[in-house]
């Protein structure tokens, strides 16, 4: 099955796919949250990132692939900036908005010869009319995503979607990865568009939420200020810095 992910200009011994299941935004009914249709057998390893040491739906996470590991966001970002290894990694957001249907998608785009693939709710075939994205999400979102491209020439459609696949050296050793997802996607972004690493877009559908939809748009507004440090940092960084 994993024959439909591999790419002829990747040698598969040479790289570690990794599945990042990401348990810090997690809503209170973990019941509804798609854990058994990740499609863990495409990866090498499986990691769990969450603030908490032994959160309840890792239990769940693990009946899924037994062989699945835990780790904070921190001991995360230390170990793939210290690593010689070269990684393949799908970030997927466990905070029931986005679908576990196109994590394969990701990789494969990846291992394509992409250095970030993005899941936008933008780009065209995502049903962005649809989407359960509130207005100010998405005008703040479209805000920050064209003002990027502006600055660093890029032609994204939603650079702060924290659904993304990337190879490892993206996160480089100077790269500061904040707690906050929001800004911390929209920090990758920035350091894929200023460094001129290739970028792809594929389009997704963000799930309609239950009681956890309004603090979404919660979150993205006390963002905001964090975004926008960093992204008067990135300019002041100016390009080509993290090749």
């Amino acid at each position: 099955m994993t024959d439909e992910y591999w790419s002829p200009t990747i040698i598969p011994q040479e790289r570690e796919s990794v599945l990042i299941v990401d348990a810090c935004n997690t809503p209170d009914r973990t019941r509804d949250l798609p854990i058994e249709r990740l499609p863990v057998q495409l990866f090498d390893r499986v990691l769990m990132t969450s603030d908490d040491s032994h959160p309840p739906i890792f239990d769940q996470l693990r009946t899924v692939e037994p062989n699945a590991e835990i780790m904070s966001t921190e001991s995360f970002q230390r170990m793939f900036k210290e690593s010689t290894r070269s990684w393949d990694l799908v970030i997927f957001p466990l905070d029931g908005s986005y679908n576990p249907d196109d994590v394969g998608r990701l990789l494969l785009h990846l291992q394509r010869g992409n250095d970030l693939v993005i899941a936008s709710r933008f780009t065209v075939g995502s049903g962005a009319r649809s989407t359960p994205l509130s207005q100010p999400r998405r005008i703040g979102n479209r805000l920050f995503t064209l003002v990027a491209n502006l600055i660093f020439g890029g032609n994204l459609t939603d650079s702060l979607s924290q659904f993304k696949a990337l190879r490892s050296e993206i996160i480089s050793s100077d790269l500061h990865l904040p707690s906050n997802r929001v800004v911390a996607s929209y920090e990758l972004s920035l350091a894929a568009l200023r460094s001129g690493f290739r970028i792809a877009e594929l389009p997704t559908e963000e799930s309609r939420g239950g009681s956890w939809h309004h603090n979404r748009t919660v979150r993205a507004f006390a963002s905001i200020p964090s975004l926008l440090r960093v992204l008067i940092a990135n300019m002041f960084r100016g390009r080509g810095t993290q090749k």
